[in-house]
């Protein structure tokens, strides 16, 4: 739950900059903790306001209030010299960061974390969204993070460096036109919003001198091929032959430099597709009949349920484990090295001999009576020849019927 009153804020503040600091002297990932202290921190912008009331964040921006409130931090990073943007550029950014993190409470008073295993995660950077449309993208809650295996995505901050991605925060949003965005043209109609949360490095000030990069897909068009209209939107809205365009991009959509997938720098542009690929998949992933998702504490709230008589400590816990929004996913999928190494080298593999990747992607398979259903499944990843040493070089595909 959120906290109520600026003696509790300063209270949770505290504890968090604890906790992040134990955790990290003793070598453990402060992702969770990083991310509740930025939820904090950016609600104390946005109050008691319903979410409701901006259904896209540049409606949030052109609020008066926000507007000049966000003009006032932005003076004060100023003044102490730690600000380099443009009043243009920062008020997006922080109504984008903003409006985003808001959006992670619309359902629930605790935000929501799918924990992909690390061999799920390779399998669905190896998978291609051939035979998916847009109209099948959804999204399991109005906005949730998806925390990433350590060391697998980097963006780069031009103050600080590289920093390693720890989760992404997803949302979904609707530009209705009542928006004047000048210097961010986008499609009006419903999008896809995914906000990459860089943690802070060797290079940081503090925990909080974090980096976000954020950018946004349309999903107007449901019967449009998704590979096709990501490639569209991404190439239409972020030209990087455009200067005029790129002049009026917000701070956190410029393309300053490569983005990171394990040993690769990857131009931003195939980046961030990379990206929406991986959110997508997830998607369809949990949507998908048989996808393996539990809840973190499941053992412990089905033991605690199945006590004849519980105790009011009992009571608590059960609340407070409930409480913890956390689900793992893909538990029972092993990482493959194989795929591992096709997806962190960029698609050079390991030396082995006359071996192909065939990379995953989604069949409508036909089902039901007179086969006149269908279903979306999930034709994962695979290597095939595995008794043959070669290098993994491109990728096939096998074609069902």
């Amino acid at each position: 739950m959120l906290p109520a009153d600026v003696t509790e804020i300063d209270r949770t503040l505290k504890a968090l900059f604890l906790d992040i600091t134990k955790r990290k002297l003793r070598g453990q990932r402060v992702t969770r903790p990083t991310a509740r202290l930025r939820e904090v921190c950016q609600l104390l912008f946005f109050g008691d306001r319903a979410i409701q009331d901006y259904p896209w964040y540049m409606a949030l921006a052109h609020e008066p209030e926000f507007f000049r409130g966000t003009l006032q931090v932005q003076a004060g990073l100023d003044a102490v010299g730690l600000n380099y943007q443009a009043p243009a550029e920062y008020v997006p950014f922080m109504a984008a960061t903003v409006w985003s993190t808001a959006k992670l409470f619309e359902l629930a008073d605790t935000a929501s974390w799918f924990v992909p295993s690390a061999g799920l995660i390779y399998k669905l950077l190896a998978t291609d969204l051939r035979g998916a449309v847009v109209g099948d993208v959804r999204l399991p809650l109005p906005a949730f993070y998806v925390e990433l295996p350590g060391g697998l995505v980097r963006i780069y901050n031009r103050k600080t460096g590289v920093h390693e991605v720890g989760a992404l925060l997803v949302a979904h949003g609707e530009v209705t036109g009542d928006e004047v965005i000048p210097y961010e043209p986008v499609k009006r109609g419903p999008r896809l919003f995914i906000s990459m949360l860089g943690e802070a490095n060797e290079n940081s000030r503090d925990v909080t001198d974090d980096a976000i990069s954020y950018f946004s897909i349309s999903l107007r068009d449901e019967t449009a091929d998704i590979e096709t209209a990501m490639r569209e939107d991404t190439y239409r809205d972020k030209n990087p032959s455009n200067p005029e365009h790129l002049a009026r991009l917000s701070a956190g959509e410029r393309m300053e430099r490569d983005g990171y997938i394990g040993e690769v720098a990857v131009p931003w542009l195939e980046f961030e597709q990379r990206v929406v690929r991986l959110v997508v998949n997830l998607c369809l992933y949990l949507g998908a009949e048989g996808s393996d998702t539990r809840h973190i504490h499941e053992a412990r709230i089905a033991k605690l349920r199945a006590k004849p008589k519980r105790s009011k400590t009992d009571s608590a816990t059960l609340a407070r484990l409930r409480d913890d929004r956390i689900y793992e996913v893909g538990t029972s999928i092993r990482v493959d090295p194989h795929i591992e190494a096709h997806v962190r080298r960029g698609g050079k593999g390991l030396e082995l001999a006359y071996r192909v990747l065939v990379r995953g992607h989604w069949r409508n398979q036909a089902c039901g009576t007179g086969r006149q259903e269908h279903r979306r499944i999930w034709i994962h990843p695979h290597v095939r020849g595995s008794d043959l040493p070669t290098k993994i070089v491109g990728h096939s595909y096998e074609v069902g019927e």
